[in-house]
């Protein structure tokens, strides 16, 4: 399995041009396999609009079966998670995670908190999506991603907009307990700092 890296470099950060841009750029001179967003903000509200960006750069500029999106805080158990991606190459249209549900909190002091949160009816609970440290799609999905971007919507949580994404697709969900990165589960393919 080859794996390619998604490194986004603000043009407002007070950094941009520092040495470590510079070891980056070197880097990527030699191994060509950074996908450089130059346009993005970092924040946690441009968060979904990163992940979206990312799924359809990544399926634009790299050949692969499967795309996965990984917080830099997690490390991750490259030969495991190759053996398990391999169990779903029969799958063209797969979205594979940690998957969860939850509360959809309407106040606006709440680390959480959605400013849509109305749109989730009474219950005010999220459907089910992968959790936001890591998760995979396979290349029709980010293709799909890619094609739609402009109409697909984002809501306050990268996890929550990419799950609603799939709601509406003939998409196997795969619940895989070994990508639940924090429960650090038996078998775990992936840690959280």
């Amino acid at each position: 399995m080859k794996s390619r890296y998604l490194i986004v470099a603000p043009p407002c950060s007070a950094n941009r041009g520092d040495r470590f841009d510079r070891e980056i750029d070197d880097e990527n001179r030699s191994t060509n396999d950074f996908v450089i967003l130059d346009d993005h903000i970092e924040s946690d509200e441009e968060l979904p609009k990163k992940t979206k960006r990312y799924f359809a750069n990544a399926a634009e500029t790299f050949d692969a079966e499967f795309y996965a999106k990984v917080n830099d805080d997690i490390y991750i158990n490259v030969d495991t998670l190759s053996a398990m991606l391999e169990t779903h190459w029969d799958k063209p249209r797969v979205y594979i995670g940690c998957m969860k549900s939850g509360e959809v909190f309407s106040e606006a002091t709440h680390k959480w908190y959605e400013p849509d949160w109305w749109k989730f009816g009474d219950g005010k609970s999220y459907f089910r999506h992968a959790s936001g440290e890591m998760f995979v799609v396979s290349r029709a999905v980010a293709q799909f991603i890619s094609i739609n971007r402009s109409v697909l919507r984002t809501y306050a949580h990268d996890d929550v907009s990419v799950g609603s994404w799939m709601i509406g697709l003939a998409v196997k969900h795969v619940n895989e307990a070994k990508l639940c990165c924090s429960s650090w589960p038996s078998g775990a393919m992936c840690s959280a700092l």
